[in-house]
């Protein structure tokens, strides 16, 4: 009897963790579908793994993201929820790789509306993750913190699928440069 075979459940719990070490911020559905697993079954475990304090989940617009306790610290929280999104990820790459640039650089590189630029770069600053400054007529946009989201791109490139990051990480690398 001393040698049982672990349980399914746990096995399954076991993988969620490991997935939201992974990738922290990731929500509910990404959670459900990269693992290829019932919303159901993740939710449940989900709940066990907080009730353990293994994972804390927080509430970030419409989605309730994801960290595993003790790995991730709150402001980085702040930035990995951002960057889980779109257009603040597209937003925030472009700065990165420009240092700074205009709100209409900004929205046609990150092809959305003026409107729909001042709504993401109002949920940015309040983060503290970029400050706006007015130059004229214009208002030119920088990162607060540049090494610090290059970190978190770089650190956790495999959970992002998207090919600006790869780029960006990939530059970094080739030019060989390092965190202070």
């Amino acid at each position: 009897m001393g040698t049982e075979a672990p349980l399914p459940e746990l096995d399954t719990r076991k993988r969620i963790y490991q997935y939201i070490v992974s990738n922290p911020g990731a929500h509910l559905r990404k959670i459900a579908r990269d693992l290829n697993m019932n919303l159901g079954v993740v939710e449940y475990h989900l709940r066990a793994l907080e009730r353990d304090d293994l994972v804390v989940g927080r509430e970030e617009g419409r989605y309730r993201r994801f960290y595993a306790e003790g790995k991730v610290g709150s402001e980085d929280k702040k930035l990995l929820s951002l960057l889980r999104q779109e257009v603040p990820r597209r937003v925030i790459l472009h700065i990165l790789q420009e240092g700074e640039a205009t709100a209409g650089e900004l929205a046609e590189a990150s092809g959305v509306s003026a409107g729909t630029l001042t709504f993401h770069l109002k949920k940015l600053k309040k983060a503290g993750a970029v400050e706006v400054e007015k130059r004229g007529r214009q208002r030119v946009v920088r990162l607060t913190d540049p090494r610090r989201v290059a970190r978190l791109l770089i650190m956790y490139k495999e959970s992002f699928t998207d090919t600006l990051v790869e780029s960006f990480v990939s530059t970094w690398e080739e030019l060989g440069l390092k965190f202070p």
